[in-house]
């Protein structure tokens, strides 16, 4: 088993050229989106400022879309940019950018009224 480890690894390098970084959106229990980063770049860190900075306590289903903002698909919270999909993350997750986008929003949609505001 020790040596299958180091293979599978080196494999996935060779395939994929480089190792994706990749972290999880969550917030009481639910795990909304999964993003990529750069090595310097902390994602999860910004989307969980955005998401304080966007959510109130009347914060409703409706709130959450999905909008084309320099020709970037985003998911949108109260008209602030909560997460844009990037090419990596398209990449990722096999999946069209407003595709993606849309996934996001439904996932944070469906639960947003039982999430407490962070502040």
């Amino acid at each position: 088993m020790k040596i299958l480890i180091p293979l599978v690894f080196a494999m996935n390098t060779l395939v994929f050229g480089s190792v994706v970084k990749f972290d999880s959106f969550k917030l009481s229990g639910y795990k909304f989106f999964t993003v990529t980063s750069e090595s310097s770049v902390d994602r999860v860190g910004t989307l969980y400022d955005r998401f304080a900075d966007s959510i109130t306590p009347t914060t409703k289903a409706k709130d959450v879309k999905v909008k084309l903002v320099n020709k970037c698909w985003c998911v949108v919270l109260n008209d602030k940019v909560l997460v844009t999909v990037t090419k990596k993350d398209s990449e990722f997750h096999k999946t069209a950018p407003k595709k993606l986008a849309e996934k996001w929003a439904k996932n944070l949609s469906d639960k947003i009224e039982e999430i407490t505001p962070l502040k």
